[in-house]
């Protein structure tokens, strides 16, 4: 218990004992005015029954704020649960939108690979075409320089 609350009770506790242990003058009438008229009645009681009555007042107030509050902390549960299945439904979301995104990245990136392989291998065989053409044409030479060489020994 809070130490309002703890305080509250005793307070209650000491009024309903001070009733208790002087009844007999809380009974006793005495002359009430009530501005336009006066009335012969227990002050006691009345004073009692005021102190019951703004007593129940606030009690059924602290039962309005308190349930006040737990409906509140009920819907704002709830609102955090959306929020969290919310949030757990973007970060899913940007998850598959990363894998996409990579997917699509890497089979660009095997895309051009294989592109460049293509090329290289075209090349090589450009390299390798223009090469045997080369050592084809020096071979005849080579054949025609030995060619002329063993004319001009047979003639010597």
């Amino acid at each position: 218990m809070r130490i309002f609350s703890l305080l509250l009770l005793l307070a209650l506790l000491a009024t309903a004992g001070l009733a208790v242990n002087n009844w007999d003058i809380f009974i006793t009438p005495g002359a009430l005015s009530f501005g336009f008229t006066t009335a012969q009645v227990p002050l006691g009681l009345v004073m009692l029954g005021i102190v019951i009555f703004i007593t129940v007042l606030f009690l059924i107030d602290i039962a309005y704020l308190q349930s006040s509050a737990l409906l509140e902390a009920h819907h704002h549960s709830r609102e955090l649960q959306v929020n969290r299945k919310l949030i757990d439904q973007a970060e899913a979301s940007q998850v598959t939108e990363l894998y996409n995104f990579l997917e699509s990245e890497l089979a660009k990136q095997t895309a051009h690979g294989e592109e460049m392989k293509s090329e290289i291998l075209e090349k090589v065989d450009q390299f390798e075409n223009n090469l045997y053409g080369v050592v084809k044409q020096s071979e005849n030479s080579l054949f025609a320089y030995i060619g002329e060489l063993e004319d001009r020994l047979e003639k010597k």
